[in-house]
């Protein structure tokens, strides 16, 4: 923003806060705005008139989302995962996912209202609700409204940034005429929620913003917390809600930027604007954000299929998991099942055995396979021996009471299908060549080869050798004694010859994280003596809500960035303004079909506008420093506040997603996509005003104004209307009408025939 344009103000004459006072590019101070100066847009521009295109728009809004909701009345997309995830919630069933729970819950919360009791899993794209009896128009009502609120915010907003009429409506309507945006709201889906709260966020900022001269005011202190709400709100509902916050941090940092000028406020006040802004803004958004998880934790309190993703202290909360009951201790002569804490795969053997040579040619020993096996089987159970095999034979009188296996324990473990022992030994595991070995040897072998079957048991965070090994999420390394490797396993898959289950190795960095195991399951000897208790308490501690959601906030961030997986309809964010790809959402058996695709005549010149402003910004700069005067200030004046905001906004919940390393889709766009539409609706009041300089004032350029306006959103209707089969999927199209709306190659519709 150039410094012509920028912000002129009195010096304070008292301790009283001096309002901001708007300039001219001729330097003279404006009048502060009062509650009851005329309206924003254009002083000869009607209220009323405002009032009947808002009304308008927002009816064409709910018109075109809910027009024909009931149809497909089956499974379309994410809602395989959304509804899901909103049956949970009514079943009070733990899951997990990589987004925050507001937007869920918020589904949930529908469905409960409704009676909707969560009987149906949401399991493939096509199944049928009406068969099912899932009340499911009612559900996708709720992400439809929140589709349909977009509309009226839009309009609010660009006539808040006092734009005229035509520019608050053409960017309303842009949005009402966008098929990827209706496709989108229409559906049991985040998206539409996550752009109202944006939006909402936007028009409470810009609210507050109209305050600025009545600083600490009732309705100054409104609507920045209405601003520091709704962040709480689009921050709850998906992470990329950050975008949302670091628009509205930056036009503060520019505030306070101002605001520190001595000129303008003492230091005093401008700790009282500091404060209140980290109050609403910060404070009151990340409270927001943790009161959204603390529901969430309080309405899922069963055990289901999130609990593998959490540690086991946290899988004590939930009511049902085996982690809520009692530790079971580990004895010698106990069957034990070991699992990986990382991957959760079981300690595993079967009878076929290593490949004589790998494919790199080198050489196994052809032992008995050790592997990891991510299923309950019998070939998971193993026996505790000693390694004293004189102790062994004692301990199988049932007279001998039991003895439990502590820390720093040296213990042997024997395959109780196979009748073998496990060891580990100086041969180079199948992936991993740095890594040993680790198979079995026969019953006839062990004493020949016992210290190659010996392992010490080293329990995490032990406090002394006393530390009994349980069951209960008790982690453990279970090392080697003769060459100190520890066992370990990961994801990636062994070849055919081992049913592509994981690799069990040595690693020589015993010490990391990724070599801990859990005792899953104990079954004791038959003995004279009661089984021992664990006397450390009932169970595991169960965790704080701040260890929790920290926890659970961790994961989501790494889940979300692992989701790397390739798909047929993810695409990179170059694509999505250029409209190069769509998304498959639902198709039936014969000529019907949902695809995701935007208006593309919509989007392609509301790219062009952003380009026309980047461009003049930058025309103006370089005019600016050869003292070149630019022809109208007060324009421009709007151009570098009011578009520039839209603008900054637009590419911060863009150009982020460049950075990021996991799978998108077009739809990660569409909140930008809005935004989008405001500055073309902003440029296109621009150039009207340049076109016609008496806009404002002249009844006939007024009249020229709305011609061309009218123009505009019925060629963008009709665009709208055209491709509306593929954004319903009511209307079948044969493979002629599919190909003459193929306007690119990009496009992958699916065709019957």
């Amino acid at each position: 923003m150039g410094s012509k344009s920028g912000l002129r103000h009195r010096k304070p004459q008292n301790d009283e806060q001096q309002p901001l006072l708007e300039v001219d590019t001729n330097g003279k101070a404006s009048k502060p705005t009062s509650h009851a100066a005329a309206p924003a847009p254009a002083a000869t521009e009607s209220r009323a008139l405002g009032n009947l295109l808002l009304w308008v728009a927002t009816l064409a809004s709910f018109v075109t989302r809910f027009y024909a909701i009931s149809f497909p009345s089956q499974v379309v997309f994410d809602e395989v995962h959304f509804g899901k995830f909103a049956s949970y919630y009514l079943r009070r069933t733990f899951y997990f996912d990589v987004h925050p729970p507001l937007g869920r819950l918020l589904i949930a919360a529908a469905g409960w209202v409704i009676g909707y009791d969560g009987h149906f899993d949401f399991t493939n794209i096509g199944d049928d609700y009406i068969e099912n009896k899932v009340p499911y128009i009612e559900l996708r009502a709720w992400p439809a409204l929140c589709g349909a609120l977009v509309v009226p915010l839009v309009f609010e907003i660009l006539r808040e940034l006092r734009f005229s009429l035509q520019a608050c409506f053409l960017g309303a309507m842009l949005v009402v005429l966008d098929n990827s945006l209706v496709a989108q709201s229409r559906l049991i889906l985040l998206d539409s929620m996550l752009m109202l709260f944006m939006t909402l966020a936007l028009y409470c900022w810009v609210k507050f913003s109209k305050q600025r001269h009545n600083a600490f005011s009732c309705a100054w202190w409104s609507w920045l917390a209405m601003t520091g709400i709704s962040l709480g709100l689009v921050m709850g509902v998906k992470m990329v809600g950050l975008f949302t916050v670091a628009t509205i941090g930056i036009a503060v940092l520019v505030e306070l930027w101002y605001l520190l000028d001595y000129r303008r406020t003492s230091m005093a006040q401008f700790a009282n604007h500091f404060f209140a802004r980290a109050v609403c803004l910060i404070a009151v958004p990340i409270a927001l954000y943790l009161t959204w998880f603390y529901i969430h934790f309080a309405v899922l309190t069963k055990t289901g299929p999130g609990d593998a993703f959490m540690s086991p202290n946290f899988q004590a909360t939930l009511h049902g998991n085996k982690m809520s009951g009692r530790a079971e201790l580990v004895v010698y002569g106990a069957n034990v099942t070991l699992k990986h804490f990382d991957t959760g795969a079981f300690l595993h053997s079967h009878k076929d055995r290593y490949p004589l040579t790998y494919e790199d040619k080198r050489v196994s020993s052809q032992g008995q396979q050790v592997t990891g096996y991510p299923h309950n089987d019998t070939n998971n159970v193993w026996l505790v021996k000693p390694a004293d095999p004189d102790q062994w034979a004692t301990l199988l009188d049932a007279e001998t009471p039991h003895v439990v296996v502590k820390h720093n324990s040296i213990v042997v473990l024997e395959h109780l299908n196979t009748k073998t022992h496990l060891l580990t030994h100086d041969v180079a595991s199948p992936h991993t060549t740095t890594n040993q070995e680790f198979t079995t040897i026969p019953e006839e072998d062990w004493l020949n080869r016992l210290d190659e079957t010996l392992f010490r048991v080293e329990i995490d965070g032990a406090a002394d050798d006393e530390e009994p090994l349980k069951t209960l999420g008790v982690q453990f390394r279970l090392v080697h004694v003769k060459t100190g490797v520890a066992m370990h396993t990961f994801k990636k898959p062994l070849p055919s010859w081992a049913y592509g289950q994981q690799e069990i190795n040595g690693n020589k960095k015993k010490d990391e994280k990724s070599n801990k195991w859990l005792v899953e399951e104990v079954v004791y000897p038959t003995k004279a003596q009661a089984v021992p208790i664990d006397t450390a308490g009932e169970g595991l501690k169960k965790p704080s809500f701040l260890k929790k959601f920290f926890e659970l906030q961790g994961l989501m961030i790494s889940h979300n960035a692992g989701l790397t997986k390739p798909h047929p309809y993810q695409s990179p964010p170059q694509n999505w303004p250029l409209v190069l790809t769509g998304i498959s959402f639902w198709q039936d058996s014969v000529d019907k079909q949902i695809y995701l695709l935007p208006n593309p005549v919509a989007w392609w010149v509301t790219l062009a506008l952003i380009g026309v402003y980047a461009m003049g910004w930058v025309f103006e700069r370089v005019a600016e420093r050869r003292g070149v005067p630019v022809n109208d200030p007060k324009t421009a004046n709007q151009v570098h506040f009011s578009i520039g905001f839209l603008f900054i906004a637009w590419a911060l919940h863009y150009f982020p997603f460049f950075l990021m390393g996991r799978s998108l889709f077009l739809h990660h766009y569409l909140p930008a996509a809005i935004i989008a539409f405001m500055v073309a609706g902003a440029m296109f009041d621009y150039v009207l005003t340049t076109m016609l300089p008496s806009l404002r004032k002249s009844a006939t350029a007024n009249i020229v104004a709305w011609i061309v306006t009218t123009a505009c959103v019925a060629g963008i209707a009709a665009v709208f209307w055209y491709y509306a089969p593929l954004t319903y999927g009511t209307t079948g199209l044969t493979v002629d009408e599919l190909k003459a709306r193929k306007w690119l190659q990009t496009w992958n519709f699916q065709y019957s025939g």
